[in-house]
């Protein structure tokens, strides 16, 4: 399957987020010399909805720059902004083990990393043009992903949590509570929150809060 320019223009009526599935999803991800950005989503998770615009944006932000497409051919861009209905295409999202939405994995150089950065168009940017430049830090925002050894399981986000706390020791804490329902206001000192029945995580920071839908 080739790829053109047209499917990445956005029109008035077009979306500058391709959408993937079961059967074209290898076409594009598996790309040469392409970044893919593909956000795994779950339409009734209000986190899914909140990122979406940010996520549009960042893809017509690197559109828009004709740099960024491959000097070797006119038709095939470096970058690729995507997204999986989760829910529907369960088949993929079993397959790379999503266990929560939005999740946003980025596929450059047979490697997989999660996006764990702001959900900014501006901070997408970044790390999207940033990936595979040695002299910039957008591999902050990159967890490593590894695929899960069976299609089926039950998935915990406690192991995913404490690799982040892992990684950003002298920024993350991580403490568990009870009854957790809301938020606080972001703090100098991030902190991640779990509730009892593992629900829903916050992790928040002085630059940015995230949270997530998780799958039952």
């Amino acid at each position: 399957m080739s790829i053109t320019v047209r499917a990445f223009k956005k029109t008035e009526e077009e979306s500058s987020v391709i959408d993937l599935n079961n059967l074209n999803f290898n076409s594009v991800v598996a790309s040469k010399n392409v970044t893919a950005l593909v956000d795994f989503y779950a339409p009734r998770c209000k986190y899914s909805a909140k990122l979406a615009p940010h996520f549009e944006r960042a893809a017509e932000m690197v559109y828009d720059n004709d740099d960024y497409y491959d000097d070797s051919s006119n038709e095939q861009p470096n970058i690729v902004f995507a997204k999986v209905n989760a829910i529907k295409e369960k088949q993929l999202s079993e397959h790379f083990g999503i266990d929560s939405y939005p999740t946003v994995l980025c596929f450059t150089n047979n490697k997989i990393y999660e996006y764990s950065g702001p959900q900014r168009a501006s901070a997408i940017v970044f790390f999207a043009r940033g990936i595979n430049d040695p002299e910039s830090n957008a591999m902050k925002y990159a967890m490593p992903w590894t695929l899960p050894k069976r299609v089926r399981r039950k998935v915990s986000r406690r192991p995913k949590l404490k690799q982040y706390v892992s990684a950003n020791k002298k920024r993350v804490k991580l403490r568990k509570l009870q009854n957790v329902r809301t938020t606080t206001k972001p703090t100098a000192e991030t902190t991640i929150k779990v509730n009892a029945n593992e629900q829903q995580s916050v992790i928040i920071d002085s630059s940015h809060e995230k949270t997530a839908c998780f799958k039952d």
